[in-house]
């Protein structure tokens, strides 16, 4: 199906971009003998919490490829990243007052959870008998 095609290719170049560019700025952090690991600035929440996002950008691109390949385990996995989305961009507009870059990144994250809970769970093109 074409919508699935679509969200697996948004799935999948969405959270790669983001993962390099987060990446890039963590190895940064990490390395900065000011602010480093060593140094002891940044607790453990910290550098747990990023884990936790580049574990979440890394699902991203794994149910990209199975959105792409009509998995059922991407759709039920696209589901729950779409839902923990959501909530978040919606946390996210509602807690914070940012540029307006920032709030606009906001808001196309909140449509982009809602056409994927849209799609997964309108069509289900791996249902089909054989």
């Amino acid at each position: 199906m074409l919508q699935f095609k679509i969200i697996g290719v948004m799935w999948l170049v969405f959270p790669l971009v983001a993962a390099v560019f987060v990446n890039r700025d963590l190895w940064f952090t990490a390395t900065d003998p000011k602010y480093g690991v060593g140094s002891g600035f940044l607790d453990t929440a910290f550098w747990t919490s990023e884990l936790f996002v580049e574990g979440f950008l890394l699902a991203g691109v794994l149910i990209g490829f199975g959105l792409m390949r009509l998995r059922r385990w991407a759709a039920i996995c696209a589901r729950i990243e779409g839902v923990v989305l959501l909530v978040y961009c919606l946390a996210f507009l509602a807690m914070t007052e940012f540029s307006l870059v920032l709030e606009g990144a906001a808001l196309f994250g909140l449509c982009f959870a809602g056409y994927t809970l849209y799609v997964v769970w309108r069509f289900r093109p791996y249902d089909r008998p054989a």
